[in-house]
């Protein structure tokens, strides 16, 4: 068993900046259950959405050397990269 962490997160700009500087305002708790899994020894499958993967603070500066599925509006495209990721991390199955 798999677990599947989407670390998209809301994005803030502060009061007294400007509206193209925004920053990441991550979800403690998706990194918690994502290290709980690792600590079990679990297959961890990371997602973040494209257009926010390279704000700063979305994804923690921690976790950045994993493999991520970077997920945008194709939703084909998105379960193709989802589907190449289950079955090469948990293998194809006994109907494949």
């Amino acid at each position: 068993m798999a677990v599947f962490v989407d670390i998209t997160c809301g994005l803030a700009s502060p009061i007294d900046w400007s509206e193209a500087s925004k920053v990441g305002a991550p979800r403690g708790g998706v990194y918690f259950e994502a290290g709980f899994a690792a600590g079990l020894g679990k297959p961890i499958i990371w997602s973040v959405e494209e257009s926010h993967a390279e704000v700063e603070n979305v994804v923690h500066f921690d976790v950045r050397q994993y493999n991520q599925i970077r997920w945008g509006a194709n939703h084909e495209e998105n379960r193709k990269f989802l589907q190449a990721r289950l079955e090469a991390t948990l293998g194809r199955g006994q109907d494949a």
